[in-house]
């Protein structure tokens, strides 16, 4: 993931830009279908270990706290919308990105590791969905 790879570059001393004039094509998921169990199954679960791969501990747990709900109310979409093989994904991703912990728990930031990127001030979801707000500067 591009997300990741900005975060250990970051984190191992490279500077990070952004060319906002740049153009990029990116066809985000074009290997899987949108609505696919294997890739709500990636989503998820790469995220939760970006997550834990770049924060120290007790940010990580702080985090923790705001996206479980989030994905706690997703997987209620799902299954509401009888997307049955999605919301199993999300289960599955949860299982396999805890038992994938011990494989990057060495090589996670200490809890005093100044290079963690300054974290958003705000609630995304909330100012994403309720608020439509769509660019998320440094604030």
């Amino acid at each position: 993931e591009e997300i990741d790879l900005c975060w250990r570059l970051w984190r191992h001393g490279y500077r990070v830009r952004v060319q906002p004039n740049s153009t990029a094509y990116h066809i985000g998921g074009a290997s899987l279908p949108q609505r696919s169990p294997q890739k709500t199954y990636y989503n998820f679960r790469n995220g939760l270990l970006l997550l834990y791969k770049n924060l120290p501990p007790s940010a990580w747990r702080r985090t923790m706290l705001m996206r479980v709900p989030c994905d706690a109310a997703a997987f209620v979409r799902l299954l509401s919308n009888g997307r049955w093989a999605e919301a199993k994904a999300v289960i599955r991703a949860y299982r396999d990105a805890l038992k994938m912990r011990g494989h990057y728990r060495q090589r996670r930031p200490a809890e005093d590791d100044l290079t963690v990127l300054p974290p958003y001030r705000g609630l995304l979801p909330l100012d994403y969905f309720l608020r439509g707000r769509r660019t998320f500067l440094r604030e």
